[in-house]
């Protein structure tokens, strides 16, 4: 048998190819009976509707973009779960693109999908300034920051800010004996690790203890890159740690494990399993919700391209075990 056409589909339904067309299409609206005819005798055929003709007509690839700076971290992992699964409510389809947290390979990946071939954009950028992407915008396409942001960029943005939750995190160590906290932070110039150092610092600040320049490491949020921090860390024995990404968290609890050390830690658990080493507290993000709301907002920049910017922020909560 050959192809499979609307007119097949349309003659077996006992409908005009147009009600096939408004079916699939939404174009208009459809009786219940005849959706339900056309629809039957859609699987019947084993009829699949044409994309790439669809998008000739309509301007629509039904595509999202999403650019991820490591796609092995759980809590990107979850986030794109939730916007695959929100997108498909809408019929559209998600294209993962992964930077390993490399500015070369976002560049190309921005280029390649405001060339046209998407309906909208989903970043997590791993740049430190918004001039060092802007020229590769496409002013046409929505776009939309998730997880990290740039200051005064003139696009929306949905994020998670755990600035109140680190604080609660350093504060309760203060008060459980523990001046001397290690930090183990991620890239120094994401938004991200800014605002969890601040609630780090400002904890420090208000319980009149001055952190020294050596008590706060950076790794690359990336796997293996938190071992050389939290060795550091030991040598100036502190005797507390925050660890500020779930990658690294999980990093750092294997180490202590392995290492027999008994330092009591707070992780971002991201889903993570921290319990072979000691754990003081975790911080848990909202990452399936911040990945629905991210897919709920592209689409509404895509029916509404000229709403003026907004920023959603969501917030980390802390847990302390008793």
């Amino acid at each position: 048998m050959g192809t499979v056409t609307i007119r097949d589909v349309a003659r077996l339904a006992n409908v005009s190819s147009a009600t096939v067309s408004h079916v699939f299409n939404k174009t208009r609206f459809v009786s219940p009976e005849k959706t339900e005819q056309v629809l039957k005798a859609a699987k019947e055929l084993n009829y699949t509707p044409n994309a790439y003709a669809k998008s000739f007509r309509t301007g629509k690839k039904n595509l999202i973009g999403f650019i991820v700076p490591d796609i092995s971290n759980r809590f990107f992992a979850t986030i794109i779960e939730a916007v695959e699964t929100t997108l498909s409510q809408y019929n559209y389809k998600l294209i993962v693109a992964n930077t390993k947290e490399t500015g070369t390979r976002e560049l190309e990946h921005l280029s390649y999908f405001c060339s046209g071939v998407v309906d909208g954009l989903l970043i997590a950028s791993t740049f430190k300034n918004y001039s060092d992407i802007s020229k590769y915008l496409n002013p046409n396409l929505p776009v939309l920051f998730v997880d990290r942001k740039f200051d005064n960029m003139p696009w929306c943005s949905a994020t998670i800010t755990n600035t109140d939750a680190t604080y609660c995190a350093t504060s309760d160590l203060i008060q459980s004996g523990h001046t001397k906290i290690g930090y183990v932070a991620g890239i120094p110039h994401l938004s991200t690790t800014k605002g969890r150092i601040n609630g780090y610092l400002s904890a420090m600040r208000d319980a009149g203890i001055e952190v020294q320049e050596s008590w706060i490491t950076y790794g690359n949020s990336m796997k293996t890159s938190a071992e050389g921090c939290v060795q550091k860390l030991l040598q100036e024995n502190c005797t507390a740690l925050i660890i500020s990404n779930g990658v690294m968290s999980l990093d750092v609890a294997n180490y202590l494990y392995r290492m027999k050390k008994t330092v009591p830690a707070v992780y971002f658990d991201d889903d993570y399993k921290l319990d072979m080493a000691p754990c003081f507290a975790t911080i848990s993000q909202p990452s399936y919700e911040l990945g629905k709301t991210a897919a709920e907002q592209i689409m509404c920049l895509i029916d509404n391209p000229n709403q003026q910017n907004y920023h959603i922020i969501l917030s980390g909560t802390y847990n302390r075990f008793k």
